[in-house]
């Protein structure tokens, strides 16, 4: 029974090993206890009940959950949901400029959670999310294209040019009714 149990832990993803020798440990300590209240038992009733016990302990022990790796992911997806705010908050892109560097930034991400999901030990699964945390804060922000920069800078100037204008033939204006 404690050997089908560890191998069901075995086969469980995403687990570091850390994680599998964890559970492995608790499966090998209810054995050990079983064991010793068999040895210790007078009577078959004794040995029955103590195997019992021993099937039930080893049957409770719970199948770890893979805590580091679901953290890690857990992180990047909030890195890259940071980064795409920051994206999305960026004055005068356009859609496309903005849709390219979210597409980078889930390229990142997903680079990211495959070698998560690829490490095997708690370091492994630490160095790939720290790598994918750097490469998503990698991802460099757009500035706003030449051409719109370029727009908003001719409209700018028209309007204060109009203004200049506006003004001139006030100031025109007025010099002629005082004049007259």
């Amino acid at each position: 029974k404690a050997n089908e149990k560890k191998n069901a832990i075995k086969q469980l993803q995403h687990l570091t090993d850390e994680e599998k020798a964890e559970a492995t440990r608790q499966v090998d300590q209810a054995l050990n206890d079983a064991k010793g209240k068999v040895d210790g038992a007078t009577t078959q009733a004794g040995v029955n009940k103590a195997k019992q016990d021993g099937l039930s302990a080893i049957d409770g022990v719970a199948n770890p959950t893979p805590a580091t790796h679901t953290d890690a992911i857990r992180k990047l997806e909030e890195k890259a949901n940071e980064k795409k705010a920051t994206i999305n908050g960026i004055a005068h892109l356009t859609d496309e400029e903005k849709a390219d560097a979210i597409g980078k930034v889930d390229q990142a991400l997903n680079d990211a959670k495959g070698k998560v999901d690829g490490a095997t030990t708690q370091a492994g699964v630490n160095k790939a999310k720290q790598d994918g945390l750097s490469a998503i804060d990698g991802v460099a922000n757009p500035t706003p294209a030449t051409k719109k920069d370029e727009a908003q800078k001719a409209l700018e100037t028209a309007k204060a040019d109009a203004i200049q204008k506006i003004k001139d033939a006030a100031t025109a204006k007025t010099n002629e009714i005082e004049n007259a």
